[in-house]
């Protein structure tokens, strides 16, 4: 019987702790559109306390994309980049093709770039595109962070895509 109640309390709290989880890798998805059927849009995911927020904004065929890092601990955070590109933008077509590559056609400096964030600070990239044609495209967004406190951060940590509209 006794083995019966641990084996139960184990379990209960098992899920518990993976109900509550952390907040690692937790996300959300927001758009808007204007009157002439652009729809942007926003999706957010917090890792180690670090909020990553993109913004896709459409206006008159032209795609802005805002790409926001903050530091929600109460510590500061050093930040590394293994080089001079901090960030990479892809657009989609609906069959996947890219049609928009930021760093196609930039060079970028070999070094370490280090960068502190204090608590509730961001750092902030953004970029351009032009539309060729108006349609559903797909933003792929990310921060190319090497490295977080001296701990080595996977590719896809800070990834993030969602669908966009340009209209007529």
């Amino acid at each position: 019987m006794m083995k019966k109640l641990s084996f139960m309390f184990v379990s209960v709290l098992l899920l518990l702790m993976a109900a509550c989880g952390s907040s690692e890798g937790s996300s959300s998805v927001g758009s808007g559109s204007n009157a002439s059927g652009d729809q942007g849009g926003t999706k957010s995911k917090t890792y180690n306390d670090l909020l990553y927020e993109v913004e896709a904004n459409v206006e008159d065929g032209a795609v802005t994309v805002v790409m926001k890092l903050t530091n929600n601990s109460n510590d500061d955070r050093q930040i590394e980049f293994s080089s001079g590109q901090q960030f990479d933008v892809f657009i989609k077509d609906p069959s996947g093709e890219t049609v928009y590559h930021y760093a196609e056609d930039k060079m970028f400096t070999q070094a370490l770039i280090m960068k502190d964030l204090a608590p509730d600070e961001s750092l902030v990239f953004e970029d351009e595109w032009e539309a060729d044609a108006a349609g559903e495209y797909t933003v792929e967004a990310m921060l190319i962070l090497y490295a977080i406190d001296g701990e080595e951060v996977d590719s896809d940590t800070f990834k993030l895509d969602f669908p966009i509209v340009v209209g007529e």
